[in-house]
């Protein structure tokens, strides 16, 4: 698998990677913040488990339609809350920073102009009912019409069916699972609207695996014993979507219904997805995490900065023959104006008179 593909989005990989990294130094400071809470210890909640900046960048990548961030199942204001300030202190000031960047890539800052972000009101399905989640998404995306349908104006889709909410007693449109997982990129649907039992239900969690850590992507579920080939491929283009972006590998964990790893499952889908030419590195093959963002650090210095890339360092020379001429210009200055000191002091003394001899 030496030959990347293109991704659909249009961004090219260097301005993914920028993006990476500075969604990364933002994230990582606010889930600092939120996860040093005393309260949140005590639960032992981890923020690897709460990243979100990798299922954006699937969505940037061109793999998802658009992006939802919020928490929970969508019915608690709190927790979508949450989801907006995620939005406010990461992706915002991010997405400003490159905007006013005059040597950011031409393709980022096109694609950023495109983003626009609103928050969901109502739309619901067996999953849950998003209602107060912040949704991201491209006007110039060819997928605009999907995420329209389902997500911005649900009452236009044809399978909309308006519903009351029998928890939190509000009115939301009803969307099958089919429209809300093709809308999300996933895969395959939620395998109990095909009529599967819990028991063949298998959850699905993809991260971002590192030598020392790893880090939350995506989820979703399915029935592998009837779609374990859609799933191996989904697992292929993500990781395809973030190679030459991140460092790590993205590995998948299976899980049953109740929750329980599934061991035997996840054998077979790593042989499908070796099938499909993936080779599966060890852990003590990858690379640190903090070894990864020092790689994107150096990334961002060269392609902002202009320290390593050929109009850097172009930039960089002509600077230095204009700064080298312009020095010389200074000496010649000083030079004349010395000359010129020098005339004004005789002038000032006026000529020498000659003595006469003593009679």
């Amino acid at each position: 698998m030496s030959a990347l593909p293109a991704l659909p989005s249009g961004l090219s990989r260097p301005s993914m990677a920028l993006l990476a990294h500075r969604l990364s130094q933002r994230e990582s400071a606010a889930l600092a913040r939120i996860f040093s809470l005393p309260a949140l210890a005590a639960l032992g909640a981890s923020a690897n488990d709460s990243v979100c900046r990798f299922e954006l960048l699937l969505w940037l990548a061109g793999r998802k339609p658009c992006c939802i961030v919020g928490f929970g199942d969508g019915r608690d204001e709190f927790q979508s809350a949450k989801g907006a300030q995620w939005v406010d202190e990461v992706w915002e000031p991010t997405k400003r920073e490159f905007e006013a960047e005059e040597r950011a890539p031409e393709d980022l800052k096109v694609f950023l102009a495109s983003v626009k972000r609103e928050k969901l009101d109502g739309v619901g399905s067996r999953t849950g009912i998003r209602t107060g989640d912040t949704i991201l998404y491209s006007i110039t995306s060819l997928s605009l019409p999907l995420v329209t349908s389902v997500f911005l104006q649900p009452s236009t889709n044809p399978f909309a069916l308006r519903s009351l909410d029998s928890i939190t007693r509000r009115a939301h449109y009803t969307l099958p699972e089919s429209e809300i997982a093709s809308a999300l990129g996933y895969p395959v649907q939620h395998p109990m609207e095909d009529g599967h039992p819990p028991s063949a239900v298998h959850r699905l969690e993809l991260y971002v695996a590192y030598r020392d850590t790893q880090m939350f992507a995506t989820e979703y579920l399915a029935n592998l014993s009837v779609n374990r080939a859609k799933v191996a491929r989904h697992w292929v283009e993500c990781w395809d979507a973030l190679r030459e972006v991140v460092g790590g590998q993205v590995v998948i964990r299976v899980r049953t219904w109740a929750g329980e790893p599934d061991v035997e499952a996840r054998r077979l889908l790593e042989k499908e997805v070796r099938g499909l030419g993936v080779v599966l590195r060890k852990a003590e093959e990858l690379p640190l995490w903090q070894d990864d963002e020092a790689r994107m650090a150096k990334v961002w210095k060269e392609l902002i900065a202009g320290s390593g890339s050929a109009e850097g360092k172009k930039k960089k020379k002509k600077n230095k023959k204009k700064n080298k001429k312009g020095k010389g210009k200074a000496e010649a200055v000083e030079t004349v104006q010395a000359g010129a000191e020098e005339n004004e002091e005789e002038d000032d003394d006026g000529p020498e008179q000659e003595q006469e001899p003593d009679a």
